[in-house]
């Protein structure tokens, strides 16, 4: 935590330098010689918002076991990491990606063990498809848990309710349990 402080502190002191640097361009003195301190002030900057970026923790980037959780577009997906993880609220393991998209496409894939889907719509099952196939022929047997969220992977307008709609079924919804649907009801928000 203590990180966290001295690092706002080294912030709020590089902005106090810069307006001090504006104020005195105004009354027109010069900055010239300033580019070795210009450096050295982007660096610590640099410094200080990796901090609290981390949330204070040392160390690089997190190299182990991952959780990805896919949303239903990139700007879900952007929204989710600068609320979640720029907070803090979240720990390093958790990946954030969209379905589809460019932010999923080189999305590095073979650390993760589980998989949470917000949403998915039957616009997104081939996507969705595609991800499973590739975690499920994985060979390190890493991969333990798919997690489905609200999915509406079956929607009249989309896939119908013909051979395209049950054929979905088939492949994706048949071989799942549920566990609990979310639904707003007058009386709750949860039903088994």
């Amino acid at each position: 935590m203590m990180r966290v402080v001295e690092a706002r502190a080294t912030l709020r002191a590089l902005e106090e330098e810069v307006e001090n640097f504006e104020t005195e361009d105004e009354n027109g003195n010069s900055g010239d010689g300033d580019e070795g301190s210009a450096a050295d002030s982007e660096m610590r900057r640099a410094e200080a918002m990796e901090i609290l970026r981390n949330n204070g923790a040392t160390g690089g980037p997190y190299d182990g076991p991952r959780l990805r959780m896919y949303f239903p577009d990139e700007g879900s997906a952007a929204l989710a990491r600068r609320d979640w993880i720029g907070q803090g609220a979240v720990p390093k393991c958790v990946e954030m990606s969209s379905l589809g998209g460019m932010g999923s496409a080189g999305a590095d894939i073979s650390k993760d063990v589980a998989i949470i889907f917000f949403c998915t719509k039957a616009s997104e099952a081939d996507f969705l498809e595609n991800v499973l196939s590739k975690m499920e022929a994985r060979e390190d047997d890493i991969y333990k848990l798919s997690v489905f969220i609200n999915p509406n992977l079956v929607d009249m307008g989309v896939t119908g309710f013909g051979m395209a709609g049950r054929l979905l079924r088939e492949r994706l919804l048949d071989g799942l349990p549920n566990v609990y649907y979310l639904r707003t009801l007058q009386w709750g928000a949860l039903t088994r």
